[in-house]
């Protein structure tokens, strides 16, 4: 959710709006190879879950493949398609799901990784930028 990362993997956003993806539950349960212990987001299945995030919107259909390098695809990540909430209506969207060989359990982000999901805070809900916000990482106990 940081713009700043976005840009400078080259990427133009042309609108950038509140989603929410239903039917899963956020993790960091995908292998950090940099940092023993740590791991990066991922979405699991579970019915009555819920994921939000920001859906961007990008100039072209073949824009998203500009992304996929930076993700791993399709060694870490694969890429897929799914239906997010946005701006009252469903939308279909690409999103990113570990792969099971790169998964592990009792992972945390680093709290670098984890600030750049924070700084999306103008498009999350109060209640879920403060589970956000609380969610232990990587040198910080859970409080």
């Amino acid at each position: 959710m940081d713009f700043n990362q976005v840009h400078e993997r080259g990427l133009e956003v042309v609108t950038a709006t509140r989603g929410c993806l239903s039917g899963f539950v956020l993790r960091f349960n995908k292998i950090n190879t940099r940092v023993p212990g740590a791991g990066h987001a991922n979405i699991v299945r579970q019915n009555a879950g819920l994921v939000e995030g920001v859906l961007l919107e990008l100039p072209d259909a073949v824009a998203i493949e500009r992304m996929d390098p930076f993700e791993g695809v399709p060694d870490r990540y694969r890429r897929t398609r799914v239906m997010v909430e946005c701006s009252e209506r469903a939308c279909e969207a690409w999103t990113y799901i570990g792969q099971p060989a790169w998964l592990g359990e009792g992972l945390r982000p680093t709290r670098d990784y984890l600030q750049r999901l924070l700084n999306g805070q103008a498009f999350l809900s109060p209640s879920y930028w403060q589970w956000l916000a609380s969610h232990p990482e990587i040198g910080r106990a859970h409080v």
